[in-house]
């Protein structure tokens, strides 16, 4: 466990007990006795105390490892008791340094404060209805801190929040609740894998995924570009109901219940790296908005902040929670078609720095459990980089492609496939050596297909396999994915399902393995029952829903095993019947023949579910 409630206190003595230093729960009741931080094995490790009327951090210091807070000092402003107060001081364990002081992961409103009541640094004054976990991160910082009064009655509610979530039915027969590390890689094309049907690019790690776990051949990513499919995946609602169709801006404003919210509310210690395309940050000042990782769940996050930056894999910073990390020796270039996402100077690759971050944080919370998403941009290509060079397809080496008679994007292109396919390997060793491979279940996929893109050409490897489409296009090839799930002594070896599945789905798989209660306005079904072998168990969809503004499809349906496809049009108007074609996945699953005038009857079905759930009108 990241943190428990191991919580006991009078109205003399307060005392809160921390495992692994990861969480500081500070209950400071009405009274005059310090309040003692312990660590995990009972040893007192810092105090803090109340004379007459203030609060001072006095000091909380240990040994440099996960176990303690760590050898710095921090130093909090004074500030006024009056009534009682509630604290949660947030630390990355990994370099050790308090980074951020957040409220629970629940939104309630605050209460209302009067300038006598509470002050911020500047004299500002907070007033009015707020949710508590804008509030907190409004008021605090490393460097200082303010006052929030919180009746214990909101402790205490929270407390029983959790609790009625860790008592709800556990899924796994045997009770546990097992560690998650999601890896979702970058414009990946369904064939682009060895265990897929790739014949040409090498990946052997993500093979023996394969071969030690299951092949989910029918799951769909949750739009045919990022943004949209990222935000599909987080909430677990389709495009539908996202209401986002394209990369257009959208940002996450703190109070959408997350994947990471829910479980981090149970329990689990939450961490991400790569892209994170939801909490735009354009220049420094803006790090602090409602979109942070930070304020969506995520107990801490490393990589890019700005999904255009992140075409980039020289760029000479990346983001730490909100703290900028600088990768040595990378030069920006200054041409204008670069748009400052072209470095002229390479020396140090972002894949590494993220995935050293992701090792890193597997090791600090190995004891678990902890949920991990590592969104490696690989292969994702360098848009402005392919203007700018003529190569878009941006790694270290060309490595074993060297000498192959091809263009250089293309050995790029395989190069960054088996690059990423070198540091799976790494990760699952690490998950033995550490001894929880058989407590965790990797799932493997890709946002959406494969990227005609930093003048690479998906037709080059096949990536698109037996599917018709890529990146942009409703068909099979822009948004079935490659995915693959492995979760020793749980999912059978070597197995394959064909239940049709797609990113909304993930959010109640997670809840159903951490035994909590997903939200209820949400389109995803759990497939847990898929995973562990219980098909008659599993619940299916009526339809899998798509919807884009952008290529010439608009919308894409998969209903059983049939697919019906959009060309064009207003997505939510029905329009002239000939825009729409009809493809049996079973006999044509690469979309060859459209059956639609053979089988008004299908069409029609799934034309009066659309319009049932007001996704389509006439």
């Amino acid at each position: 466990m990241a943190f428990r409630h191991t919580l006991t206190h009078s109205r003399d003595v307060n005392h809160v007990t921390v495992f692994r230093g990861v969480s500081t729960w500070l209950l400071i009741l009405n009274g005059e006795a310090p309040l003692t931080v312990r660590n995990s094995s009972g040893r007192s490790i810092g105090s803090i105390q109340h004379p007459s009327s203030t609060l001072t951090f006095r000091r909380i210091s240990g040994t440099a490892s996960c176990a303690t807070f760590g050898a710095r000092t921090e130093r909090l402003q004074r500030f006024t008791v009056t009534q009682t107060y509630l604290l949660m001081s947030r630390e990355n364990c990994c370099d050790l340094a308090v980074r951020r002081v957040r409220w629970f992961p629940v939104s309630v409103a605050a209460p209302e404060y009067s300038p006598e009541q509470a002050t911020v640094p500047g004299g500002e004054f907070i007033r009015g209805q707020q949710p508590l976990e804008r509030y907190i991160a409004n008021l605090i910082e490393i460097r200082s801190m303010s006052v929030l009064r919180v009746p214990v009655y909101l402790f205490l509610a929270h407390l029983a929040f959790l609790q009625s979530a860790q008592s709800h039915e556990q899924p796994i027969r045997n009770g546990a609740r097992p560690n998650i590390i999601y890896i979702m890689v970058d414009d990946l094309g369904y064939g682009d894998l060895g265990c897929f049907g790739q014949k040409v690019i090498q990946t052997p790690n993500i093979n023996r995924l394969a071969a030690e776990g299951m092949k989910l051949t029918d799951h769909y990513a949750g739009h045919t570009v990022c943004r949209p499919s990222r935000l599909v995946l987080w909430t677990g609602q389709h495009v539908g109901h996202t209401g986002l169709t394209g990369n257009r801006p959208r940002s996450l404003n703190s109070t959408e219940p997350t994947v990471a919210k829910l479980l981090h509310g149970s329990g689990y210690t939450t961490g991400g790296v790569g892209k994170w395309a939801l909490g735009h940050v354009g220049r420094p000042a803006e790090i602090e908005n409602p979109g942070h990782p930070n304020f969506n769940g995520f107990d801490y996050w490393f990589g890019y902040m700005n999904q255009g930056n992140a075409h980039n894999f020289y760029p000479t910073f990346l983001w730490e929670n909100d703290r900028q990390v600088t990768l040595p020796g990378n030069v920006i270039d200054p041409s204008p078609a670069g748009r400052g996402r072209v470095s002229s100077r390479r020396v140090s690759y972002s894949h590494d720095f993220m995935t050293k971050a992701a090792l890193n944080f597997i090791r600090c919370h190995h004891d678990g459990p902890f949920l991990l998403h590592i969104h490696w941009t690989i292969p994702h290509a360098n848009n402005e980089g392919g203007r700018v060079t003529g190569d878009g397809m941006e790694v270290p080496s060309h490595g074993i492609y060297a000498d192959r008679d091809w263009p250089n994007p293309e050995k790029g292109f395989a190069a960054m496939i088996t690059y990423m396919d070198r540091d799976v390997g790494r990760l699952m060793l690490l998950l033995k050596e550490l001894d929880i491979d058989d407590d965790t279940l990797v799932i493997f996929t890709s946002d959406n297909g494969p990227h005609n893109e930093g003048r690479h050409s998906h037709e080059y490897f096949n990536s698109n396999g037996q599917l018709k489409g890529f990146k942009r296009s409703m068909h099979e090839g822009g948004i079935r994915v490659p995915t693959i799930a492995r979760w020793p002594g749980h999912i059978a070896p070597g197995t394959t399902s064909d239940h049709p599945s797609a990113f909304y789905d993930f959010l109640p798989t997670a809840c159903e393995l951490a035994s909590v209660e997903p939200p209820a306005e949400i389109d995803g079904v759990s497939y847990v029952p898929t995973l562990l072998g219980r098909p008659a168990e599993q619940e299916k969809h009526e339809y899998l829903y798509f919807a884009s503004e952008e290529g010439e499809t608009s919308v894409g349906v998969r209903y059983d095993n049939w697919k019906l496809v959009k060309y064009g049009g207003n997505i939510k108007e029905q329009g002239n019947t000939a825009d729409w074609k009809l493809y049996d996945l079973v006999s044509d699953t690469a979309e060859q023949h459209d059956i639609s005038g053979e089988h008004t009857d299908v069409v029609a079905t799934i034309f009066d579910l659309l319009k049932r759930d007001e996704l389509l009108r006439e």
